[in-house]
């Protein structure tokens, strides 16, 4: 027989008793991370008895309520204190975490042991837990709880209570812890747009134009002296002409014709006689 399967004879028959001594004595140094424990919180040992019995192990709280935080250094500060007690016996082992009241199996926060040598931490596949480091016999479990950065549920504390390897007591709960100062979501305000007509006011300026016509009546009187053919004595001709030219300004055109000067008609008819007088002078 070669040295590799002693090795491996040994190792076999190392945990067979290994799983023996946990079969007959249970998890003496804490909950085992397996499904069975971490989710559904039920150990597992040889012959054990489960009963309902919540009343005879409590979970208590320090406060009713938890504050929300988004910085993990002021969610240190809001811790809440968790007691684990019996009721009128002792016990020796549990398994507890937090979870919401709706429902699911996540453990939510995180958790600190309070007393030395009592309880650990272990990581299960649904969140951190807690549970107990050894078997000996104890009366009240004290452990510290912070919410996780931005958590806004409520949540209770659920454990599964050992008291002897045989029996065992699960679902014993807390009361809820509900969050205050969880910012409310803004919503923003409507806009409401309103069409106002608009009204146009056209002003239209009417001009009348005012026409002005100016007539102007030109009045030309011509004497002309023309020379006898009877003598070859050449008469003298004057020539005489008057030019009278009246504007009228009116504000509408008119017919009507201005007349010359008063008195320009009796000038003509002496001019006219003395002429004649004088030609007849000198024919004679």
């Amino acid at each position: 027989m070669t040295l590799q399967r002693v090795l491996l004879r040994l190792q076999t028959e190392l945990g067979v008793l290994f799983l023996f001594c946990f079969s007959a004595f249970g998890f003496p140094l804490g909950s085992p991370v397996t499904p069975d424990a971490c989710v559904q919180l039920i150990p597992r040992h040889s012959q054990q008895v489960f009963i309902n019995n919540p009343s005879a192990y409590s979970l208590s709280l320090s406060t009713q309520y938890y504050r929300f935080c988004d910085d993990p250094a002021f969610c240190g500060k809001n811790y809440i204190i968790v007691s684990i007690q019996g009721q009128g016996g002792l016990f020796r082992g549990f398994i507890v975490q937090a979870r919401t009241p709706s429902g699911g199996s996540r453990s939510w926060g995180q958790f600190f042991p309070l007393q030395t040598g009592d309880s650990k931490v272990i990581q299960c596949q649904n969140g951190l837990t807690l549970t107990h480091t050894a078997n000996n016999d104890k009366n009240i479990v004290r452990f510290a709880w912070i919410p996780e950065p931005g958590m806004r549920d409520q949540v209770q504390f659920v454990a599964t209570v050992v008291q002897n390897l045989r029996t065992i007591y699960p679902g014993v709960y807390s009361a809820q812890l509900r969050p205050v100062g969880v910012p409310q979501p803004t919503t923003p305000a409507p806009v409401f747009t309103t069409n106002t007509p608009t009204t146009t006011t056209s002003l239209v300026t009417s001009t009348k134009a005012t026409l002005t016509t100016t007539t102007t009546t030109t009045s030309t009187s011509t004497t002309t002296s023309t020379r006898s053919p009877v003598t070859s004595t050449a008469l003298p001709v004057t020539s005489s002409t008057k030019t009278l030219t009246t504007t009228t300004s009116r504000s509408q055109p008119t017919g009507t014709t201005t007349a010359g000067l008063p008195g320009s008609a009796p000038l003509k008819t002496a001019g006219v006689i003395s002429l004649v007088t004088s030609v007849i002078a000198i024919l004679l």
